[in-house]
């Protein structure tokens, strides 16, 4: 994976979890803040007995139950087509006091893995060419 321009990467150390965070620098060096997005993408796992599409429909409903309890705005479920053939499944939330704070959550590579975006809307390119791109 390739780190874009004003992200810094970290990976965790533990070889089982093979996860990776992206943090967003602030464009300043002298900032109120230290991260303006995050992404992270993972393993996911799910209880076995359960098959991908059930695992899909139960995560969305998760998903909208905890993001519209809080007032937030959610779009989704939305099909993104990977380059490596595969379809991902996306949940969007934002924020009704920040509307561009948004919180997006995809499902990627038969459900086993997770991709995860929080930052400013106009950052979400980023988080879908990097999903789009993962072999």
């Amino acid at each position: 994976m390739r780190v874009p321009l004003m992200w810094t990467a970290s990976i965790d150390e533990e070889p089982m979890d093979r996860s990776v965070d992206l943090n967003r620098l602030p464009v300043w060096l002298v900032s109120a803040e230290k991260v303006y997005g995050q992404i992270s993408l993972g393993p996911w796992d799910y209880p076995s007995k359960e098959s991908p599409e059930q695992v899909s429909k139960d995560w969305t409903v998760v998903f909208w139950t905890l993001h519209s309890a809080t007032d937030d705005v959610v779009t989704g479920p939305m099909e993104i087509k990977l380059n490596s053939g595969g379809p991902a499944r996306c949940m969007e939330s934002a924020y009704r006091t920040a509307p561009n704070a948004v919180t997006v959550s995809c499902l990627l590579f038969q459900r086993k893995w997770k991709a995860e975006f929080i930052g400013d809307k106009r950052d979400i390119g980023v988080f879908f060419y990097l999903i789009r791109n993962l072999d």
